[in-house]
């Protein structure tokens, strides 16, 4: 019963986050090492537990090579043990600021407003970091006077591999600057929100953590760990780990605007990118592909281990799946069929792995992907030969005949349906976006107004002699086109201009997403002072239009994470944020 007891009492100790999908380690108080030499023979370390393998840090798969770590802590000192697997003549990193090392993250607050970044080689050089958010940052070292020690070992495991191990030690007196108001050394139960990083260059280059970041940067405090303080009572330090297993807790809500609610785990992954259209929802991470139905569950998802690219850049929405641009592992092209079924496109040209592909959608059964002034149109399974445009392609549309507009930093272009150029016109700040209206292409300048491309190849200023720098561009099932710029909107409609300037009273906001939804149209974005109201993640908000009426929708407790991208199905509302995907209730 005793037993029971305490590990109920220990599950209470561990923060709500610790129950809702997180990896949690106990930290046992134990006697100091006698030694840090990275041997692992000293008796302190006995009773310590090995935390679980790392994983990939973005989908969190198995790693190719075993990383893990121990800690214990007495009252002068936190101490840790990190060991991997390594491949001693692995080749040489191939990107030169990609070192091997392991890495230790450390936020005693648990906010993610203040934490210690520790790197150390194996060749023992060692590199300390304070992190304040992720605008600035302090050099430890020499700044805050922290005072580590360090120990390094080498074994053979057989078969060409080593077994490395660190064994380090952090004074609370130096890390005193990192707790702010919590107790040093920490009490029974204290936690301290904590990540573990193992870097690998040359064959299985990459980053291998405790706590997958669902994404490939580590920089993210909420996706951190935990680790729990045993206090100095015998029987809590005979507590087994496993009881620290992570709770599922289906209970995460958005805390923000009551017109919102959370249809997918707050912790599953963060998603960038959306594209809807044919009765479907596909959103991505930078790992990770979802279809989504029309109640928001995802249908399927897929990784880098179904087919997928490393990183994923852009989509593209046809009518059998969608097409993926990627970098990293596996770069280049993908298709995913709406049956969740990864193929790699091995006939796409070389430059599109070599590069940044950029996917823009044409029609149903079209896109486009450029890299750079390079550029081919993708047709089912069929590639038009490689084109090259005169700049950097930024967006395009396809125009009656089977014509193309294509804008780019330089400015509009227009192509046959044989792929030659018919006509170019330079447009100074070029053309960042483009959509389809009254069979002509309109396209925002990155420097100033609104330009109409004809069929024809005349390229107008419009509407003349409005000069403002838009942001997007949209038309909506009525035949109206709309355009944002900082601190308004404006709506084309049978040759006419209507400008709503700072609608509701806002000022200097951005559109980041315009759709259409039962016959509304709806604009997300954020105001970037923050001075509108208070929010704790740049003000974000949606805009509805309805015939002449505007409504809005705020987050006034905050929106975890940024929005991102925002698409329409079956006229239902969908919101990407970097920490979720969201649906507009009924």
């Amino acid at each position: 019963m005793k037993a029971v007891l305490l590990v109920l009492a220990l599950i209470a100790f561990l923060p709500a986050a610790c129950r809702a999908g997180l990896p949690a380690y106990l930290v046992k108080f134990a006697a100091a090492p006698s030694d840090i030499d990275g041997r692992l023979d000293d008796p302190a370390w006995e009773g310590a537990e090995w935390s679980s393998d790392f994983v990939w840090i973005d989908a969190g798969d198995t790693a190719p090579l075993k990383s893990r770590f121990k800690a214990i802590y007495d009252r002068d000192s936190l101490y840790f043990v990190f060991q991997y697997e390594s491949l001693p003549r692995s080749p040489e990193p191939l990107d030169p600021d990609l070192l091997r090392a392991c890495e230790i993250f450390l936020d005693a607050e648990g906010r993610g407003r203040r934490y210690l970044e520790y790197a150390v080689s194996p060749d023992g050089d060692e590199h300390s970091v304070l992190w304040r958010g992720r605008l600035s940052v302090r050099e430890w070292k020499g700044a805050l006077g922290i005072e580590t020690r360090v120990g390094i070992g080498r074994a053979s495991a057989g078969a060409g591999r080593e077994t490395v191990t660190y064994e380090i030690a952090f004074p609370w007196a130096a890390l005193k600057p990192l707790a702010g108001s919590r107790r040093l050394p920490p009490q029974k139960g204290d936690a301290w929100r904590a990540n573990f990083s193992r870097v690998e260059a040359g064959e299985h280059l990459g980053d291998y953590v405790w706590s997958p970041a669902g994404f490939y940067y580590m920089h993210h405090p909420d996706t951190f760990g935990w680790l729990v303080f045993a206090g100095e009572e015998k029987s809590l330090n005979r507590i087994p780990p496993a009881l620290l297993t992570p709770l599922p807790d289906d209970t995460a809500r958005i805390t923000g605007s009551p017109h919102f609610r959370l249809f997918s785990r707050l912790y599953w992954a963060r998603f960038p990118l959306m594209t809807a259209g044919g009765g479907d929802v596909y959103a991505a991470s930078k790992c990770e592909l979802a279809r989504l139905d029309a109640s928001g569950r995802p249908r399927f998802t897929i990784t880098r281990r179904d087919g997928l690219p490393q990183f994923i850049r852009s989509l593209a929405q046809v009518r059998e799946g969608v097409y993926l641009a990627g970098s990293g592992i596996g770069a280049g092209l993908a298709f995913a069929g709406r049956d969740g079924k990864a193929v790699r496109i091995s006939s796409a040209e070389g430059y599109l792995a070599d590069g940044m592909p950029l996917l823009i959608g044409l029609d149903e059964n079209r896109c486009l992907a450029a890299v750079s002034d390079r550029f081919q149109i993708i047709d089912g399974k069929d590639f038009s030969p490689l084109l090259e445009a005169a700049g950097r392609v930024l967006s395009a549309v396809s125009l009656a005949g089977g014509k193309l507009a294509v804008g780019t930093d330089s400015g509009f272009s227009l192509y046959g349906a044989d792929g030659h150029l018919l006509g170019h016109t330079a447009i100074a700040g070029g053309i960042a976006q483009a959509a389809p209206f009254e069979g002509a292409a309109i396209g925002v300048s990155g420097k100033n107004g609104l330009y109409r491309l004809e069929p024809s190849g005349k390229c107008s200023f419009y509407p003349s002699p409005l000069r403002i720098r838009f942001d997007r561009v949209f038309m909506d099932s009525k035949g109206r086109c709309w355009a944002a710029y900082t601190g308004g909107i404006a709506l084309i409609d049978q040759g006419k201009l209507r400008l709503f300037h700072e609608p509701l009273g806002m000022g200097g906001f951005r559109i980041s997403g315009i759709a259409e939804s039962k016959g509304r149209i709806a604009f997300t974005g954020a105001v970037p002072s923050g001075t509108w109201y208070t929010s704790s993640q740049g003000s974000p908000f949606v805009l509805l239009y309805d015939r002449s009426r505007w409504e809005s929708i705020t987050f006034r407790k905050g929106l975890p994470g940024d929005i991102s991208a925002l698409a329409s199905l079956d006229g239902e509302l969908y919101l990407s944020t970097t920490a979720g995907v969201y649906r507009l209730a009924k």
